[in-house]
């Protein structure tokens, strides 16, 4: 699989951050031992001086997408409501117009449990997000990006946040490349955001 990242800048010291940062693999582990993705954003981290993947644990984020599941079931439901409703369904002829409709209320069913979940910790962990690459909670996020289709138009555009490092200005591009990449090594975190480093990790890190 390849795409383009959107790469940013500092325009003082150089320092470079990019969105490919954001494929981590990495997913919480539930106390009923579910796996979880974890919602990552690209932050800075002070411990590793530069730009990593940290823990997105934005409460208003997290409601939204509740928000907006729980509407897409509702609409769906309205939508079986007044299907059934007509004479052409009663005829037996929207059967495959229901099934459409069911299976896409039934996905966003699905999600309920896992927003939920995300809520719940957003409210929990309120400014405590980790550093997903060591672990220190002194991060920085909240880099608004520009949008891909505004630096297609534009090339290279400023962005709002300065580098928590040095104060300088950051400027956001597009990727020249298309970059490829591989699946990544699977990653499991507790809820606090701790990485639960595996077995085979342990002893490959011995080896370098």
């Amino acid at each position: 699989m390849s795409a383009h990242s959107i790469e940013f800048s500092c325009q003082t010291c150089q320092v470079q951050g990019s969105t490919f940062l954001l494929i981590t693999g990495a997913d919480y582990l539930t106390d009923s031992g579910e796996k979880l993705r974890v919602i990552a954003e690209v932050g800075h981290c002070a411990d590793c001086q530069k730009f990593v993947p940290i823990e997105n644990l934005s409460l208003a984020r997290a409601q939204a997408r509740l928000d907006e599941v729980i509407r897409n079931v509702e609409q769906d439901t309205q939508t079986l409501v007044k299907l059934r409703a007509t004479w052409a369904y009663k005829l037996g002829w929207r059967k495959a117009e229901e099934a459409s409709v069911e299976k896409n209320r039934d996905y966003f069913k699905n999600l309920i449990p896992e927003s939920h979940f995300y809520v719940d910790l957003c409210k929990r962990r309120q400014g405590q997000a980790r550093c997903l690459n060591c672990g220190s909670q002194s991060v920085t996020g909240s880099f608004d990006l520009p949008s891909y289709t505004d630096l297609m138009r534009e090339g290279s555009l400023p962005m709002t946040a300065k580098h928590p490092a040095c104060g300088g200005d950051l400027v956001a591009r597009l990727s020249r490349l298309r970059i490829a990449h591989r699946a990544p090594e699977p990653r499991l975190y507790n809820l606090d955001g701790e990485e639960l480093v595996s077995v085979s990790r342990m002893f490959r890190e011995s080896w370098e």
